[in-house]
C-alpha cells in the first residue's frame, strides 16, 4: 500500500511579485470596484462565446459526438485561430482581432506558411495527458483557468458538480444572440473532424470579437449585463456600473488625440481630479464616491511600489555583500547608506522636517504630468529597477513615501471602499499604518535612518512574516531571504522581483467598453504589428468614446 506522510514532502518552491503582502489592499479594493472582470478576462466576446459552446453542444451533442470537455478545446482553440486568420486578412492591428483570445501564443504559428496542412485542431486543443504540446493544462481550458469564476459571479453560466450549464436568464439569451452571427453547423464540423484549414476559418469571421460591437442582440444584452442596465443593481452592480462610466466620461472630456492610454488617465485623474495637462475633471457627484474610492486604490498603489523598490535596493545591496548579513538591521543599515548618497538631506532632516520640506516643493496635486509628481516618481521606481538603477529607485521610491507623507493623510483612506479592519490585521502595511507610523514613532528619524527602518521592518522583516504564513498554510517556499544561525542569508536561484504596480482590470475595462462598440482605439489601424499588452498601451491605442457610448453615458448621467 501507497503511504504519502504530507509534513514529510518538502515544500514547492513558488515565486511572485509581491513578497510583503502590501499589494493586498489594493488588489482587495479594484476587486470590489470592478466585480465580474480580472485581469485575465481580456476579451467580453467569451462572455456570450462560452455559454454559446455550453448551449450548441447540448444541441447538437449527438452530431458533435464528442465529451463536452473535448469539444470545449476544440471550440475555443477554434476561435482563436478564426481571429488571428481575420486579423491577418485584414492587415488590421492584433488587438481589434486576436489579441488577449485563449491560447494565442501557442496557436498563432499553426498558420504560419510553413505549418502543417490541414492545421490539427484536435491535436493543439488536446488535453495535457494526451498531448505534452497542447496549449493549456487545465481541464477545461481557458473557460476553467481564466473565465468560469468570472461568468458564475455575473450569473452567466452555474456548476452543478462536475457540468458547468448555462444559467436560464441570462447565459441562454447570450448563447441564443451570439448564435445568430455564425454558421454553427459549419462551425462544429470543424470542431467534430479536428482538422481546419484557412477556408475554414475565412468562412467563420463573424465570430471574430471584432464583429461584437456590430451585433445588436449579443452587443445589448452584454451591456444590460454589465451596466446592470435593465434590473435593479445590487451594490456590486452599482461599483461596476460606475467605474465603467467613470472611464466614459473620461473618454469623452479628453480633448488631446495621442496622448496617454485611457488607463493610466483614469488612475491619474481619479486620485488628482484633473485630465490631461491639469483641466479639472467634474464627473457627476453622485460617481464621486467610486472615484475617491479609486483615488484611494491609487494611492495605496503608489505606496506599495515605493516600499517594493526599497525592498528589492535592499536585495540588490545585499548581493553585492555575497548575499550575507547578520541580520535584518545591518540590511536596513547598508540601504540607510546608500540613502545618505542619492539624497543630501537624509543625514540633516528628521522624517518630519523633510516631509515638510517636500510639502512645500510638490507640483500641485492636479498636475500629475510633471516630472516631480509623485504619479511620476512612482513610474520612475520599476523604469529604473528594469534599469537595474539602485540609487535611481531608491531615490524615486523615498521621493514618492515623503510626497505621500506630505500630500496625503486620510485617517481612514479605507472606509469609503469598504475594507474592514480586521482584513489588515492580515496586512500590517498599507495607508493607514503607513500614515500612523509617519505621524507617530518615526516622525523624528532621521531621513537615512528612516529608508534603513524600512528597510529592514517593511521590507526584510515583513517578507519573512508573510513567506512563513505561505509556508505554513500552502506548503509554499517563497522565502527571497533565510535566517540561518550564522545570519540572513538570501536564496540564490531567485532573482529579486522587479517592484511593479498591481494589475488593477481597468485596462481590461477600457477592452472591454472598444468590444462593445462604446469606444474606438484611435490609432490601432496604424498599429498592426502590435503583439502584447504592453506595446498596446504605450500611446498606441487611445481609447475614445464613441456615438453609442455618449448614448449610454448620457442615459445614467441623468
Amino acid at each position: 500500500m501507497d503511504v504519502t506522510t504530507a509534513w514529510l514532502k518538502p515544500p514547492s518552491k513558488a515565486g511572485g511579485l509581491d513578497h510583503l503582502g502590501i499589494q493586498q489592499p489594493p488588489t482587495r479594493i479594484f476587486s470590489t470596484l470592478l466585480p465580474g472582470l480580472t485581469v485575465v478576462t481580456d476579451r467580453v466576446s467569451n462572455y456570450s462565446f462560452y455559454p454559446w459552446v455550453i448551449w450548441a453542444h447540448l444541441q447538437d451533442g449527438g452530431q458533435v459526438g464528442l465529451d463536452f470537455v473535448h469539444t470545449l478545446r476544440r471550440a475555443e482553440c477554434l476561435l482563436t485561430l478564426i481571429a488571428e486568420r481575420h486579423a491577418e486578412v485584414t492587415g488590421e492591428a492584433k488587438l481589434l482581432h486576436s489579441l488577449g483570445l485563449v491560447g494565442r501564443n501557442t496557436l498563432a504559428p499553426a498558420l504560419r506558411e510553413d505549418a502543417r496542412r490541414p492545421i490539427p485542431l484536435g491535436e493543439l486543443a488536446a488535453l495535457r495527458s494526451e498531448n505534452s504540446n497542447s496549449y493549456f493544462k487545465n481541464r477545461y481550458g481557458g473557460l476553467g483557468q481564466y473565465y468560469l469564476g468570472s461568468l458564475r459571479e455575473l450569473g452567466i453560466l452555474d456548476r452543478v458538480g462536475e457540468r458547468v450549464e448555462c444559467s436560464e436568464d441570462i447565459g441562454i439569451p447570450l448563447a441564443i444572440a451570439l448564435d445568430a452571427r455564425v454558421d454553427r453547423s459549419a462551425f462544429f464540423r470543424i470542431v467534430k473532424r479536428g482538422l481546419a484549414v484557412e477556408k475554414d476559418l475565412d468562412r467563420l469571421h463573424s465570430l471574430c470579437p471584432c464583429h461584437l460591437a456590430a451585433h445588436t442582440p449579443e452587443r445589448e444584452l452584454l451591456i444590460d449585463l454589465l451596466f446592470a442596465r435593465k434590473v435593479k443593481p445590487t451594490t456590486t452592480d452599482e461599483l461596476r456600473r460606475q467605474t465603467l462610466l467613470l472611464l466614459l466620461d473620461l473618454a469623452f472630456r479628453r480633448g488631446r488625440v495621442g496622448e496617454a492610454p485611457l488607463d493610466v488617465v483614469f488612475r491619474a485623474a481619479c486620485l488628482t481630479g484633473s485630465i490631461d495637462g491639469g483641466v479639472v475633471w467634474t464627473p457627476p457627484e453622485k460617481w464621486l464616491r467610486v472615484r475617491r474610492a479609486w483615488a484611494t486604490y491609487e494611492r495605496n498603489d503608489e505606496l506599495s511600489i515605493a516600499v517594493l523598490g526599497i525592498f528589492w535596493t535592499a536585495l540588490r545591496l545585499l548581493d553585492e555583500r555575497d548575499g550575507r548579513a547578520e541580520s535584518a538591521r545591518e540590511v536596513g543599515a547598508l540601504v540607510s547608506e546608500a540613502a545618505s548618497a542619492v539624497l543630501p538631506m537624509a543625514r540633516a532632516l528628521t522624517l518630519r522636517e523633510a516631509i515638510e520640506e517636500t510639502a512645500r516643493s510638490l507640483p500641485p496635486l492636479p498636475n500629475w504630468d510633471n516630472e516631480k509628481h509623485e504619479f511620476q516618481r512612482s513610474q520612475y521606481v520599476r523604469a529604473s529597477a528594469r534599469d537595474r538603477d539602485l540609487p535611481g529607485c531608491l531615490l524615486a521610491a523615498l521621493d514618492t513615501l515623503l510626497a505621500i507623507g506630505a500630500r496625503h493623510s486620510e485617517p481612514q483612506p479605507y472606509l469609503e471602499v469598504g475594507i474592514p479592519p480586521d482584513y489588515l490585521n492580515d496586512y500590517p502595511l498599507n495607508l493607514l499604518s503607513f500614515h500612523r507610523k509617519v505621524s507617530g514613532e518615526w516622525r523624528e528619524l532621521r531621513l537615512a535612518d528612516w529608508a534603513g527602518t524600512l528597510a529592514s521592518e517593511w521590507g526584510v522583516e515583513a517578507h519573512l512574516r508573510v513567506a512563513l504564513r505561505k509556508l505554513h498554510h500552502e506548503s509554499l517556499d517563497k522565502f527571497l531571504l533565510y535566517v540561518t544561525d550564522e545570519g540572513i542569508r538570501r536564496r540564490q536561484d531567485a532573482e529579486p522581483p522587479l517592484p511593479g504596480f498591481t494589475a488593477s482590470r481597468v485596462d481590461r475595462a477600457v477592452r472591454f467598453l472598444v468590444d462593445l462598440g462604446l469606444a474606438t482605439w484611435q490609432q490601432a489601424e496604424d498599429a498592426t504589428d502590435l503583439e502584447d499588452d504592453e506595446a498596446v498601451y504605450q500611446g498606441a491605442s487611445v481609447a475614445r468614446i464613441s456615438s453609442l457610448g455618449r448614448q449610454v453615458l448620457e442615459a445614467f448621467r441623468g
